[in-house]
């Protein structure tokens, strides 16, 4: 009876683990996939082969765009509110203008996807990329 009340105060005890929430390594070339504007689609009329946004390690970006309405059309440095759980995503232009915009950054199919929120000037226009890693 000794053992079997000793094996189930034992096997009761709370196993703490430290669970460390990784990085979200974002720095890497990302391509448009979809882009909604107002809920609505428009991803089959628009050419998203032109656009590319790269997140350079050292916190430099270079964006090609030449059709799609961007919070930027400048190169510059890029940062996140929080490494482990980034949300907000700010870039700012090689002319020294700062924008900040919403992001989601889910794994799908195995990949990582970033989902960006941003309004380019007229809030009643409001966007959302879905942007895929190239890498």
């Amino acid at each position: 009876m000794l053992l079997f009340t000793v094996s189930v105060i034992v096997s009761c005890r709370d196993k703490s683990i430290d669970f460390v929430e990784p990085q979200k390594p974002i720095a890497n070339t990302w391509m448009v996939s979809k882009v909604m504007r107002n809920q609505d689609e428009l991803t089959q009329w628009i050419d998203l082969t032109k656009f590319k946004l790269v997140l350079n390690t050292d916190n430099n970006y270079t964006i090609t765009n030449t059709v799609l309405p961007f919070i930027t059309t400048e190169n510059g440095t890029w940062s996140v509110d929080d490494v482990q759980y980034p949300t907000k995503l700010t870039l700012k232009s090689s002319s020294g203008q700062s924008k900040t915009v919403d992001i989601q950054l889910p794994v799908v199919d195995g990949k990582r996807t970033m989902l960006i929120n941003f309004s380019p000037g007229c809030t009643a226009n409001v966007y959302e990329y879905t942007l895929q890693s190239v890498n």
